[in-house]
């Protein structure tokens, strides 16, 4: 019956009418078809849209929920830095005082039901204080405390999941370090954050099990928090994910939609992820598509199912024409029925919508929805009550107080070009994370809220509302402006502190230079001695010359006068005043030269004039004013320094710093020692000399080496040393050569102490 293929003749053969009727039967069919066709496709992309509307909305009330939550721990932690910042001597704290510590972590704790405990942390890794069921623990194998205490960071930190040992807790820490003035690291504050909380707070926000939200941490993706709870807790644990948002978040996006079938159970759903902006966690959402579609699934079927109606009742309707108008009437009646079907399913809809704005009105953030004219479409409870405004008042439809405004930051009355939808309307960019006031004339004060906005555009790129959303942080605004409060009476007792400390130094660098005066004093005193000790030798053989000649010159006049002087006589007389007037001439010229050498020196060591010098003969002649007093030691000195090297600087304190290290080593290097050398050489460049002075000595221990230049240290007190001259050389080098002395040594082997300096040194003031 049914064999003919042609839709014509099959449709005819069905109705038993006339070309003309079928004709006209199949264009208002093909009309119906491509309406229905039209119709579900509509309905389909919008029941899509508001499937990831959804999870957006759902998405960013999560991101809120927690930064706000993350926002707190992250104050409460710093306040607890700055506090023991100024007390950090953990091993010196008596029992009274950590008691009170743990009873103020305590209340601090009670305050927060996401916070599983507070610690402090030593240098060690020993906890000092907790609020924790648990009596002493060490956490230096964690990593989380190896990062704060191996890198210079300050920055907030976060661990791993750490199941918690005492009551099995799914807990994370979020730790800053606590450091001294200089760097050094001192312990750590942390909080341990219940998950199990925040996943009770997911559940709550879940309408179907088919349903899935997470929280993960950046930048490796692990799983803190699932709901549904997968039902193998070590399998979820630090999961990494695999969906494909990650993609994205790592190419830099911060939030997004996206359609997946997920890997753990199959399904097909519509998410939506939002990365929070101040720490390193993304929520996830991730909502069912077939129970999305479930009502589109249901109006499709119902729309089509009249729509098939339709065509048989059209079919009948067009093969009763030549019987009559009797069926034509129920025809109409099933088509009133599908129609009432259709009513039915938009009022589901409706309901459904009406639940998703209840769930709206249960969220702790105030949420307003404004149109592109700034009218305002929704609002729920919590923006009423942190606004201080009736539905009424709102809308538009009652009046406000004119006491009630906008403030910002500096509490003056916010203009409205300010207000956050209005910039989001001017500007068409979203608004994140903006402090402003609300002056509330109802309760004589000010609410401080952070209000973040953004646009909602269609394909066009037009604004079809802007969400605005913000919470309260009148507390957090209080305890800021008492911080405030608090570093300006700290900055008063910091500039107090300071002057006498200005003070203090001013007699300091008094005292030093008394020492160094006294030290120059000392230096010459000591070259004076030595220099007339040297000076015995040429003086005492020029005045037996002279007492020789003189002996010589009465012999031969005698001689002469008794006329028994010989022509030989003459001539050993001749050769010996000859001898004597050259060993007169040498020994006067030889303490000629060490009076002007020791002239220089000590006119360059009092009054610290700058000139132009040659750096070996200035080393030369301090070695030669110097070195008699060490002509009984077992050391000698070895000048390599070639001649030639000009300076303009000032070499009294030069040489000062010279005598002070050859004395040094022939004082402490050679010490027990029956030889030794001290070694002077150079390295010359254009600008800079850098002078060293290595003696093969005994060499110095470490602890010795850290202290060297530290005044008043000596390893000869009670023997001589002051242990003030190598301190003073290197202040000289430093403050008057405007240069650097270091020093490296090795125990047994020997001491090398290495003089930089420029050879153009810049005038003293």
């Amino acid at each position: 019956m049914f064999g003919d293929s042609n839709p014509v003749a099959l449709i005819t053969k069905l109705f038993g009418s006339v070309d003309r009727y079928v004709k006209r039967f199949l264009l208002i069919a093909l009309a119906i078809l491509a309406l229905l066709a039209a119709q579900l496709k509509q309905s389909y992309d919008q029941a899509i849209t508001e499937g990831y509307d959804s999870a957006t909305n759902l998405a960013w009330v999560l991101d809120s929920e927690l930064d706000k939550t993350l926002r707190h721990v992250q104050s409460n932690l710093s306040v607890m830095q700055t506090q023991l910042s100024g007390d950090m001597a953990f091993a010196t704290w008596s029992q009274t005082k950590r008691q009170m510590w743990k009873r103020n972590l305590q209340l601090l704790r009670n305050s927060f039901t996401e916070i599983d405990s507070f610690w402090i942390i030593d240098a060690n890794g020993d906890m000092i204080v907790t609020t924790a069921p648990i009596d002493q623990v060490n956490i230096s194998d964690r990593p989380h405390f190896q990062t704060l205490r191996d890198s210079p960071s300050t920055s907030l930190i976060f661990s791993d999941i750490i199941i918690a040992r005492y009551d099995g807790r799914k807990t994370m820490a979020f730790a800053l370090p606590l450091r001294a003035p200089d760097g050094k690291f001192n312990g750590m504050v942390s909080a341990l954050i219940d998950f199990d909380n925040v996943q009770k707070v997911f559940s709550g926000t879940l309408d179907s099990a088919r349903n899935n939200i997470s929280l993960r941490s950046l930048p490796l993706h692990r799983l803190i928090v699932e709901q549904p709870k997968s039902s193998d807790p070590q399998l979820s644990l630090n999961q990494t994910s695999t969906e494909p948002h990650r993609t994205r978040i790592d190419a830099g996006e911060k939030q997004g939609v996206v359609n997946y079938v997920s890997f753990q159970d199959g399904l097909d759903r519509l998410g939506a992820f939002r990365v929070l902006t101040n720490f390193p966690f993304y929520v996830t959402v991730g909502l069912d598509k077939n129970v999305i579609l479930t009502a589109w699934k249901r109006e499709a079927m119902n729309t089509s199912m009249a729509a098939l109606v339709l065509l048989l009742s059209l079919g009948f309707m067009l093969r009763q024409l030549a019987r009559g108008d009797a069926k034509q009437r129920e025809t109409f009646k099933r088509l009133e029925n599908s129609l009432a079907d259709q009513q039915a399913q938009n009022h589901e809809l409706i309901a459904l919508e009406g639940r998703q704005r209840n769930l709206l009105q249960k969220l702790q953030t105030g949420i307003v929805v404004h149109a592109p004219d700034s009218k305002i479409l929704f609002s729920n409870a919590r923006a009423s009550e942190l606004l201080g405004l009736t539905e009424g008042q709102m809308q538009g439809k009652e009046a406000i107080d004119p006491a009630w405004y906008f403030l910002d930051e500096a509490t003056m009355p916010l203009a409205l070009s300010d207000y956050p939808v209005v910039r989001v309307i001017t500007t068409g960019l979203p608004l994140s994370e903006h402090v402003m006031g609300i002056n509330r004339p109802d309760i004589n004060s000010v609410i401080w809220v952070l209000v973040s906005a953004f646009p909602e555009k269609d394909l066009q790129g037009n604004v079809v509302q802007i969400v605005v959303n913000f919470y309260d942080v009148t507390e957090r605004r209080l305890a800021r402006d008492a911080l405030e409060h608090q570093k300006m009476h700290l900055a008063e007792l910091v500039e107090e502190r300071t002057a006498e400390l200005s003070k203090a130094l001013e007699v300091v660098r008094r005292t030093q230079d008394d020492l160094i005066q006294a030290e120059k004093l000392a230096s010459l005193g000591s070259m004076v001695a030595g220099l007339s000790h040297e000076l015995n030798t040429p003086l005492g053989n020029a005045l037996l010359a002279a007492t020789s000649l003189e002996k010589m010159f009465e012999n031969t006049i005698e001689k002469v006068h008794a006329g028994s002087f010989k022509r030989t006589a003459f001539e050993e007389f001749l050769e010996s005043g000859t001898e004597m007037s050259s060993l007169i001439t040498r020994s006067s010229k030889r303490a000629a030269d060490m009076i002007a050498s020791f002239k220089q020196v000590a006119v360059d060591q009092t009054s610290e004039q700058r000139r132009k010098f040659d750096l070996a003969e200035v080393i030369n002649d301090n070695l030669q004013t110097m070195l008699p007093k060490f002509k009984k030691a077992v050391g000698k000195v070895e000048n390599n320094v070639p001649n030639g090297i000009a300076c303009h600087s000032y070499p009294g304190p030069l040489g000062q710093i010279l005598t002070n290290l050859i004395q040094n080593a022939f004082f402490h290097g050679f010490a027990g020692r029956d030889a030794g050398v001290v070694t002077i050489s150079s390295v010359i460049t254009e600008q800079s000399v850098m002078l060293t002075v290595h003696d093969d000595g005994v060499g110095m221990s470490p602890s010795t080496l850290a202290h060297i230049f530290d005044p008043f240290f000596t390893t000869k007190l009670g023997q001589g040393g002051s242990g003030l001259g190598l301190s003073i050389s290197h202040r000289i080098a430093t403050s008057v050569l405007s240069g650097d002395l270091k020093v490296e040594s090795t125990l047994n082997v020997g001491s090398s102490f290495i003089l930089t300096f420029p050879r153009n040194a810049p005038f003293q003031i």
